[in-house]
């Protein structure tokens, strides 16, 4: 990887890497809310709560 970053590269790593969030915290929301509902777990703190709505 000797060629120079182009604006391109950088937004497709960005994007990336934003999909890729994105992904995992819906896993873990949907996993939480399964717990949640089985009565596996209490309720988590209220920053998934939060980012859930």
């Amino acid at each position: 990887m000797n060629k120079p970053r182009t604006n391109y590269d950088a937004w497709v790593s960005f994007v990336w890497a934003a999909a890729i969030v994105a992904m995992i915290a819906a896993i873990a929301i949907h996993a939480q809310r399964e717990a949640e509902r089985k009565g596996i777990a209490p309720r988590q703190s209220s920053i998934w709560i939060n980012l859930s709505k």
